[in-house]
């Protein structure tokens, strides 16, 4: 696609489209946002802005969650600074805006605490579309097998100060009713 000058896009006044990759944890997000940054210039020239972790973790997702202390003000401090993050975006001359943190999700410590495949995506994601003002186009999920996924994810709990599970531990998480068709279904 030829570059073209972001003033001219700006122009435009299309709605900027919204896609959120959530991840999930362990299945390449930190190197599908690796490429992402690194092909930064290319894909701004096409129209395309990125919102990853090293943005979203500092700050700008702060309270969209809830967060002991922080209360109901926080969220609408959160949703607030997205929707200005969102219009300066497209001011800018973004049409398609890629938010990609697999945090959104939840984390593989409470997979890990809970022996469940994100318990409680449903909720956390219905406060990031609420954050969003309901204008997210697509909702991008990436999976891998899960004998591969509970693997990955006892290694990096492990590396982080988890106990090393013992056998009946791993076999109640390769037993756990809980599949990706159960978190999309959330």
């Amino acid at each position: 696609r030829p570059v073209r000058h972001m003033a001219h896009r700006a122009s435009k006044g299309a709605q900027m489209k919204v896609i959120l990759h959530i991840g999930a944890h362990r299945t390449g997000t930190t190197s599908f946002q690796s490429y992402i940054r690194r092909h930064g210039t290319e894909l701004r020239d096409g129209g395309l802005g990125f919102w990853g972790p090293m943005r979203t973790r500092k700050g700008l997702f702060v309270g969209v969650q809830p967060t002991p202390g922080l209360g109901l003000t926080a969220a609408r401090r959160a949703r607030g600074r997205i929707l200005l993050n969102m219009k300066k975006a497209q001011a800018n001359g973004v049409e398609t805006l890629l938010v990609s943190d697999e945090n959104m999700m939840g984390s593989v410590r409470l997979n890990l605490r809970k022996g469940h495949l994100y318990p409680d995506i449903g909720q956390r994601l219905a406060r990031y579309i609420w954050a969003f003002d309901q204008r997210i186009d697509k909702i991008v999920l990436s999976v891998r097998a899960l004998d591969h996924f509970w693997a990955s994810s006892l290694a990096y709990g492990v590396g982080r100060g988890h106990p090393v599970p013992d056998a009946a531990r791993c076999l109640g998480l390769a037993h756990q009713p809980r599949t990706w068709r159960d978190v999309v279904s959330d």
